[in-house]
């Protein structure tokens, strides 16, 4: 438990590193990181669907399922009769 908090601050201040990073060079070079980020993102995103689409294409389809007839009603007709 202890390295998961560890891990987890490890992120936390990567994270935070990398958002002034990006901050600072966004203020040095606002168009070209723009682009990049863009670019980033939209490969991506498209990149996700890709994936998705692939595994949709190699995945074989899952075996019919076989509904079971129903079962026989037993209604006794005498059951009214009974005291």
């Amino acid at each position: 438990m202890a390295s998961d908090k560890g891990i987890g601050a490890i992120m936390l201040l990567a994270s935070i590193l990398g958002m002034l990073i990006y901050i600072y060079l966004i203020m040095l070079y606002p168009l070209l990181i723009l682009q990049i980020t863009a670019v980033i993102a939209v490969i991506g995103i498209l990149g996700i669907i890709a994936w998705i689409g692939y595994t949709m294409v190699t995945t074989p389809p899952p075996p019919p399922i076989e509904e079971e007839p129903p079962a026989p009603i037993n209604e006794d007709k005498n059951d009214g009769d009974k005291k």
